[in-house]
């Protein structure tokens, strides 16, 4: 597929994580020492060396090395936030069939992680493996700590199959990181892999090393460490603590999910991961009933911008069988989606002039709500869908429906069966595909230069944008199925690649701002580069101004989303403690990424409701609240709700008007967590 790695060099069989926090004193040789010692055993190692906010050298002699190395790979964190965290940042870049996490203080020979990794390779049966320090060389202080942490331990999880919780190495399949659902962010990050580990049922297989003094530097751990340690252990054995939720399962579908190292729009290997919203399950499967709740898979969601041209995107890329064979969300469910559409083909069917005898190819048509409208403007239409059952109900509505992935193949088929398409529409579907150039290429390959009925082709798209997202804050419309986060410069870069010809690019209201874009095929030799149309030129300008095309744009994105988690939950709980009863509205796609980033579950709120009858009775992914019916919320009255689906958030309220006139509030949760009280409602804001 366009953008993918093409590489001859062989594959490691082993990806250590290395966190490393201003060991500019040993870091070299003890990466140089692995390396070396791997090579002579004849196995191949990738060493993912995590800067982990260094003060010193720490983060040139990383880079330094990957540069020459291919076998090293340096990630930076601009900021410590934890030894779990930056362990965690590292896990995504590994590619190796087992993985692990290592110290780069050099406490464990070379040699012995050798024997370690020869241990894991006969294992059979999926199992943990990892070191135990039988014989250490620290002083007398850190022995004791490491004494009373280990039984304690011990007698709060009933054993865990090894008396040196925190020795590492610890490697295990990679293909377990999504059941392990690894969270912690400090030292507890040891621990939490040991106590999954049994809950998942592995084998903790040990292997006996001497422990060897540091290699320059000094220890992080701290009188505080043990107190954070006895914390983390009582709350993760008695308390609500989220690492001690049920376990996702591994995934059902062998390679569902792989990571992108390449832009899926230039190609170039110049992504910079800026944010990682992960692990998170898929957002529209909801399960239907708690037996489906420890075998729901969940995956790594990160955000990377492209520094090559300057495409914000996810290089999480799951399956779109995975995704979209069976498909809950249906256009037709949201009154102002459907008024949105009908003005929408109100507004293409005259400026194209379009007749009986045109056609129009909706792809992703969904429940055929937008075909629905052409047809009855006397258009001839044709839905592609490839979530069988909503083609299905497109098909019973009365709109001729295929259920197919679209494709420069599928593109060709329809050509010869149909003829050239006058319109082909694609909204809010581009950003779901991981070649937008070739979707974009089977789409103008379905447009004539005459559009087959005497109007000219167009290409219609629309995609949320951009700068929305990012001046709003609007982080939750980020998950699997989203890929790419388009602006304007990228939409035409992409046109261009595509071999078409940017028309206009106007601004819609829906979905919390998006862009319209109208395009044509590009006639033979035009020239590239000729001055753009006046409203994308308007757009860029906006998307400029507003630095999207800048990595220090997005570092600081980052930092305001985990801003704003602490403020969301902090007004949440406020609430509660204050006995305040919480409801959410919505089950949208959106809400998953919000409540699981910010931890949001049951605890917090009793439930949610959906219009959509395909989500009522079933479950929220990941933090499962319950879906009821819209008319809950008066036979309940709660005091709050939570707008998961702010997009609608005028409409709903519009709706809830009984609801806030007898005291109901509500809470829109971005940019900023705030109560809204509707005027309407008769008590002041």
């Amino acid at each position: 597929m366009p953008g993918e790695t093409q590489s001859t060099a062989p594959e490691p069989d082993l990806s250590l994580v290395m966190p490393c926090f201003n060991e500019e004193e040993g870091v070299a040789a003890t990466i140089g020492e692995l390396l070396d010692a791997f090579e002579r055993a004849g196995a191949r190692l990738e060493i993912v060396a995590v800067d982990n906010g260094s003060r010193d050298r720490t983060g040139g002699i990383l880079r330094e090395f990957a540069a020459r190395d291919p076998r090293v790979v340096a990630v930076r964190v601009e900021v410590n936030q934890g030894y779990g965290f930056g362990i965690l940042q590292g896990f995504p870049h590994c590619t190796a069939p087992w993985v692990g996490l290592i110290c780069a203080d050099g406490q464990v020979e070379a040699a012995d992680v050798v024997k370690l990794f020869a241990a894991a390779r006969t294992a059979g049966a999926p199992a943990l493996l990892k070191v135990r320090r039988r014989f250490r060389r620290d002083g007398l202080k850190r022995k004791l700590v490491s004494i009373a942490y280990n039984l304690g331990t011990s007698l709060l999880f009933g054993g865990l199959g090894s008396i040196d919780v925190n020795g590492n190495p610890k490697i295990f399949p990679r293909e377990l990181l999504p059941a392990l659902d690894l969270r912690s962010r400090d030292w507890f990050l040891d621990a939490e892999i040991m106590i999954k580990a049994k809950r998942l049922g592995l084998r903790v297989q040990e292997v006996n090393v001497f422990g060897q003094l540091r290699r320059g530097g000094t220890s992080h751990v701290r009188l505080g460490t043990c107190f954070e340690f006895a914390r983390n252990l009582l709350a993760c054995r008695f308390g609500g603590d989220p690492r001690a939720k049920p376990l996702a399962a591994p995934p059902v579908r062998q390679g569902a999910h792989r990571r992108r190292t390449t832009c899926r729009l230039c190609g170039s290997g110049g992504l910079e991961l800026f944010l990682e919203l992960g692990p998170q399950p898929l957002a529209n499967a909801y399960p239907r009933s708690e037996a489906e709740f420890a075998g729901e898979p969940s995956f790594p969601l990160g955000v990377a911008l492209c520094r090559d041209c300057s495409l914000v995107q996810t290089p999480d890329v799951i399956d779109p069988e995975t995704l979209f064979r069976d498909y809950v969300y249906r256009t037709g469910a949201s009154p102002a989606m459907s008024a949105h559409f009908r003005e929408f083909a109100k507004e293409v069917v005259a400026s194209q002039r379009l007749g009986r005898d045109d056609l129009v190819v909706e792809i992703a048509s969904n429940d055929g709500t937008l075909l629905r409208h052409f047809k009855e403007l006397g258009v001839r239409t044709l839905g592609i869908e490839p979530a069988r059952n909503l083609a299905a109900e497109s098909r019973a509505a009365g709109i001729e429906t295929r259920d197919v992935f679209f494709d420069a193949a599928a593109a060709g088929r329809i050509r010869r069966s149909h003829g050239p398409a006058s319109a082909v529409l694609a909204n809010n579907v581009l950003a779901h595909v991981d070649d937008p150039v070739g979707f974009l290429a089977g789409a103008r390959a379905l447009l004539a230069s005459d559009g087959g009925g005497g109007a000219e082709g167009r290409l219609w798209v629309e995609v949320p944008w951009l700068l929305e997202l990012e001046a709003r804050l609007e982080y939750d419309t980020i998950y699997h199925e989203h890929l790419s986060c388009f602006g304007a410069a990228t939409l035409a870069r992409a046109c261009e690649a595509a071999g078409l010809e940017v028309v206009s690019v106007e601004r819609a209201a829906v979905h919390g701002g998006s862009l319209r874009l109208c395009a044509r095929p590009a006639a033979p030799g035009a020239r590239a580069g000729r001055p753009a149309d006046a409203t994308l030129a308007a757009r860029l300008d906006e998307e400029r101004a507003a630095g999207l095309l800048r990595i220090e744009t997005w570092r600081r994105f980052a930092g305001r989303v985990e801003g704003h988690r602490a403020r969301l939950v902090e007004l949440l709980r406020g609430l509660r403690s204050a006995g305040r009863s919480i409801a959410a509205y919505g089950a949208p796609a959106k809400g998953s990424t919000l409540l699981n980033w910010c931890r949001i579950g049951p605890d917090l709120v009793d439930f949610t409701v959906d219009r959509n009858p395909g989500k009522v009775g079933r479950y929220t992914p990941g933090v499962h609240l319950p879906i009821l019916p819209v008319d809950a919320l008066l036979a309940r009255q709660p005091d709050f709700v939570l707008l998961l689906a702010w997009n609608l958030a005028d409409e709903i309220m519009a709706q809830q008007a009984e609801y806030a006139r007898r005291g109901g509030r509500f809470i829109l949760p971005v940019p900023e967590p705030r109560i809204v009280v509707p005027a309407a409602s008769g008590a002041a804001t």
